[in-house]
């Protein structure tokens, strides 16, 4: 990965209240990831082994200026398995071997409006991104749900305590990858599972999985819309290079609302943009 960051965010509110109705946060326009990011706490947001570095920030009179201990980078290890395999058919051979999972974790904290954004870029095999979000709630005169007027058919959340009520709502994040994959000449391939039949004679079995591979050659190739029925995972190759060197994403299932026109996007030169939910 040549370049990664978070590039946008949407938070709309599910609240038609004449003080909730509007809310429907963009980051570009309204806040700012970067300029709204805190200085990171030692041995509460980061471990004792972290390293800080410092950020820098263009002030109102485009003058840059530093901040410190803005991110830190440290190894994580929980205890977790990273690859492990036992062989077991070998009379008088003791075959076994396990790694532990240990993580590359880069960490960012800012606080926008009611939530705390701490954006944890993992770097492991699977090329996982962990992203947590704090906030906070809507207050309510109601006390229990028997208060609630109409059946509780006019709420637009859920009554998570006396007087709270956590207004529906959802947090998308796009991130950015700049994939350089063994160098820039790269290709986005889009590998689908497909029900394949057998041939008359051809096997016992009438069917099986196949992976059936497709080289987007257009921006409008590679746009995704991820599908729970529609098992497919992403790759990004350098055709030209016969190593078996390449980025694969498997993103989690998404649901798409109406005003979503897709999961993710490939723009020239592999520049990713995938939405987190």
């Amino acid at each position: 990965m040549y370049k990664g960051f978070t590039s946008e965010m949407f938070v709309p509110h599910m609240d038609p209240n004449e003080a909730w109705y509007f809310k429907s946060y963009m980051d570009a326009v309204e806040f700012g990831l970067g300029v709204t990011a805190l200085a990171l706490v030692p041995l509460n947001d980061c471990p004792r082994n972290a390293y800080y570095m410092d950020g820098i920030f263009a002030a109102s009179d485009r003058k840059p200026f530093i901040q410190t201990n803005m991110i830190c980078v440290f190894e994580r290890y929980a205890g977790d398995i990273g690859w492990r395999h036992s062989e077991t058919f070998f009379p008088g051979l003791k075959i076994k071997e396990a790694r532990p999972k240990v993580t590359l974790v880069a960490k960012i904290a800012a606080s926008v409006g009611n939530y705390d954004y701490i954006c944890d870029w993992e770097f492991q095999t699977d090329g996982l991104i962990r992203v947590k979000v704090l906030g906070c709630l809507k207050g309510t005169p109601l006390e229990n749900m028997q208060q609630a007027p109409n059946n509780q058919d006019d709420m637009s959340g859920i009554l998570v305590s006396e007087n709270v009520i956590g207004v529906v709502h959802e947090h998308f994040i796009t991130f950015h990858l700049d994939m350089d994959i063994d160098n820039t000449d790269n290709s986005f391939v889009n590998v689908n599972l497909v029900e394949e039949e057998s041939l008359p004679g051809q096997s016992p079995r009438k069917s099986y999985s196949k992976a059936k591979r497709s080289v987007a050659k257009t921006e409008n190739d590679a746009k995704i819309k991820l599908n729970l029925y529609d098992p497919s995972e992403f790759h990004v190759i350098n055709p030209s290079k016969p190593s078996m060197s390449r980025l694969r994403t498997r993103p989690g299932p998404a649901w798409k609302l109406n005003w979503i026109r897709g999961c993710g996007s490939v723009l020239p030169y592999i520049l990713f943009r995938i939405l987190y939910k």
